[in-house]
């Protein structure tokens, strides 16, 4: 279920595209990379200025400085506050990304905010979207077992 879910999330992320501010100063940093772990560092500068886009209601800047922390760096969960922020701001490929980490994290209140997070994303898409994207299934499936979820982060531990 999890696998099927990040296969989602990973195809809503390739299609949908230019959500938050279109023409924000934060397409100023922009790089020549060799490896995706690159591709997502920001130099101590830019990761400045992005943050402060971010926390200015600026959800490309939330997920730049999000994919920072979650690929580029080893600081385990520092992109959470910043995915948040992402989808606070209409970022609906951030909320789904969201949704899937609070799933992965298990906890019946992670995944609740999970569900909410996917309603949310679903309340901005077109019904061909949300078809396309499965979804109405993903809300479903969580809704008739959130326990399921729930359980999850305790069998990792």
């Amino acid at each position: 279920m999890l696998a099927l879910v990040c296969f989602v999330v990973c195809a809503v992320g390739c299609q949908i595209g230019g959500q938050g501010s279109s023409d924000s100063s934060s397409d100023a940093y922009r790089a020549d990379v060799s490896s995706s772990g690159e591709m997502f560092f920001l130099p101590d500068e830019a990761l400045a200025e992005q943050k402060a886009l971010a926390l200015k209601g600026d959800a490309d800047a939330a997920t730049r400085v999000a994919n920072h922390y979650a690929i580029s760096t080893d600081e385990k969960g520092a992109d959470l506050p910043w995915l948040e922020i992402a989808a606070e701001n209409g970022s609906l490929i951030e909320m789904r990304n969201l949704a899937v980490t609070l799933q992965a994290k298990g906890g019946e209140e992670n995944c609740r905010k999970a569900l909410g997070w996917l309603k949310r994303a679903r309340r901005g898409m077109t019904d061909a979207e949300a078809a396309e994207e499965r979804l109405d299934v993903s809300i479903k499936e969580l809704e008739d077992d959130i326990s399921a979820c729930a359980k999850v982060g305790s069998a990792r531990q």
